[in-house]
């Protein structure tokens, strides 16, 4: 009698029975666990294309779309400043906005530290000076003595400072960068109308003290104008603003200082300080909409 030979795997097997011994629901299970063991036995083809599908429908992190929008940025600001110098940002951190509260809070709080500073260094010369003593008197050397025929060379001085601004932003990389990633960071996030009390708030407080204060302190000529203007650049060599940056500050802060004691007016460089800062947030945001949206409306 002829012995037949059946492996374990023919006499378990569902097609080995009628469909009635084990129902739809035995076959339709069988096919999907043959079906998975294909696509883990063969990752060249289903597992791969599984994944990939999957990968394809998922869900975009809030993270991965922000750090896509901020790298469009960079490469927006790369474009605009044209080929990156030996000295130019590139750190894409570098150009993230902060906060409108955190800018405005730091704004307030900085101006009224430079405020106060001035203030008292202008009050303390003078009393020093008027008790007998050797001291330059600050607020007799920078006083305020605003007449009508200052606001011509104070206009004359805020056209001179807006326009070469532009001009140094298309033919300087490394000003250009800087100017940017200070703009960003600090006008990003601003409202138009924050713009005024970022641009008066910094131009009245740091001519406060720089011009009202250390300019007659070091001497009511030359000296003073050097001396305040050089100390003004150095000091705006920070969050991520390079040597090119203070070179820029080094001359407006002579040119304010020129201002003062032509005038011999405190108001007249605290006047185009603020408005040349307020000119050149707007210029920023007015070039920004350009580009972006394509409309010149602000």
């Amino acid at each position: 009698m002829a012995t037949t030979t059946v492996s374990s795997r023919q006499l378990f097997s569902p097609t080995s029975y009628p469909r009635s011994r084990y129902g739809t629901f035995a076959l339709a299970k069988n096919d999907r666990t043959q079906k998975r063991k294909t696509r883990i036995s063969t990752p060249g083809k289903g597992f791969d294309s599984d994944i990939e599908r999957r990968s394809s429908d998922r869900v975009v992190p809030l993270e991965e779309s922000e750090s896509k929008t901020r790298d469009s940025k960079l490469n927006l600001a790369v474009e605009e400043n044209g080929k990156i110098g030996s000295n130019q940002i590139t750190d894409e951190s570098m150009y993230a906005p902060l906060q409108r509260g955190v800018v405005l809070k730091s704004c307030i709080g900085t101006s009224a530290t430079l405020a106060l500073a001035g203030f008292l260094v202008r009050q303390a010369s003078h009393t020093a000076a008027t008790s007998g003593w050797s001291v330059p008197d600050c607020m007799l050397l920078m006083p305020y003595t605003t007449e009508l025929w200052h606001i011509i060379p104070t206009v004359g001085v805020v056209v001179l400072v807006s326009a070469l601004r532009q001009i140094f932003i298309r033919i300087w990389p490394d000003f250009a960068a800087s100017s940017e990633v200070s703009n960003c960071r600090v006008l990003g996030n601003l409202k138009p109308v924050d713009y005024f009390t970022v641009a008066y708030l910094s131009g009245i407080s740091e001519e406060l003290l720089f011009r009202g204060a250390l300019l007659p302190a070091l001497g009511p000529d030359w000296r003073g104008v050097l001396g305040a203007g050089i100390i003004f650049g150095v000091l705006h060599i920070s969050g991520g603003r390079k040597s090119a940056f203070g070179i820029w500050a080094s001359f407006v802060g002579i040119t304010y200082g020129i201002l003062g004691l032509y005038t011999n007016d405190l108001a007249t460089p605290m006047a185009a300080h603020s408005a040349a800062n307020l000119l050149g947030a707007a210029l920023w945001k007015y070039t920004k909409d350009s580009k972006s949206e394509g409309s010149k409306t602000w």
